[in-house]
């Protein structure tokens, strides 16, 4: 795929991991809720895991409601599957309705120019390592590389960002989520997070985007963030199975409407 133009109207959507009786649900509530849209960009923990039918499930609730997916992957999906068709620059077409985004990928919503950047670093990955499964649980390429920031970097501004991992400076409920985790979880995991984010700050700052939109701490919020480079408008989204995972965004305007709780009624 050369370049990605999607229309001025789209919806945001926040972590899945994999749930299928949420996409069921949350498909057509957002075609219940705006006929117009047709395409849904998702910040990642999508679901994307080995040898599972998952994939299945929402090509068919996508191809009933005739929304594509583009996703930000996040620190649960699979990376193995993404590792072949990112190192060669191109997206990853995983199925016939869903698509990965690499991360710098540039794209345009609307009149809008947007930059993908996914991954995330897990905050339990010293429980995650040493769990015994049918497939990985954690992948050492969740977090980027020092050559895919400064590509990241080097394309310079964008009107949106989309990422999955949070930067170091965040709205008031993510900073809350980000407390509780780092109290909780091991030192050195919690210094892992810590350049994780640190490379996010690279990103957002490089980028400056009028509106950074998220996930990973499974809240949901919508405020202004101070950076250096002055107030980033930002949008948190939640994960399945809870108000705040599904938003509408208007590009040309960027303004933001978030799916009330019976809009989403049909999946609680």
């Amino acid at each position: 795929m050369d370049s990605l133009a999607l229309p001025s109207r789209v919806a945001v959507a926040g972590d899945w991991h994999g749930s299928r009786v949420w996409v069921q649900s949350v498909l057509a509530s957002i075609r219940r809720a705006d006929a117009e849209v047709r395409d849904v960009l998702h910040v990642g923990d999508f679901g994307l895991w080995p040898a599972d039918t998952y994939l299945d499930a929402v090509d068919y609730w996508a191809e009933r409601t005739g929304l594509r997916l583009w996703v930000t992957p996040g620190n649960h999906d699979d990376w193995d599957q993404l590792e072949a068709p990112f190192g060669r620059g191109d997206v990853a077409r995983v199925s016939e309705w869903v698509t990965f985004l690499p991360r710098g990928f540039r794209f345009t919503v609307g009149d809008r120019t947007a930059v993908s950047f996914g991954g995330a670093a897990s905050h339990d990955r010293a429980w995650r390592r040493t769990q015994r499964s049918k497939h990985p649980i954690w992948w050492p390429q969740e977090i980027a590389t020092d050559a895919e920031v400064a590509a990241a970097v080097g394309g310079g501004s964008a009107d949106l960002l989309v990422t999955h991992d949070v930067p170091t400076t965040v709205l008031p409920a993510v900073a809350a989520v980000l407390d509780r985790r780092n109290g909780e979880d091991a030192p050195e995991d919690a210094a892992y997070v810590h350049a994780s984010a640190r490379q996010i700050d690279a990103v957002r700052a490089a980028v400056r985007p009028l509106l950074h939109v998220h996930g990973h701490t499974h809240v949901h919020e919508i405020g202004d963030v101070d950076t250096d480079h002055g107030p980033v408008r930002t949008l948190a989204l939640t994960n399945e199975r809870r108000h705040g995972n599904i938003a509408f965004l208007d590009a040309d305007t960027l303004d933001v409407r978030t799916l009330t709780k019976e809009e989403l009624r049909l999946a609680w």
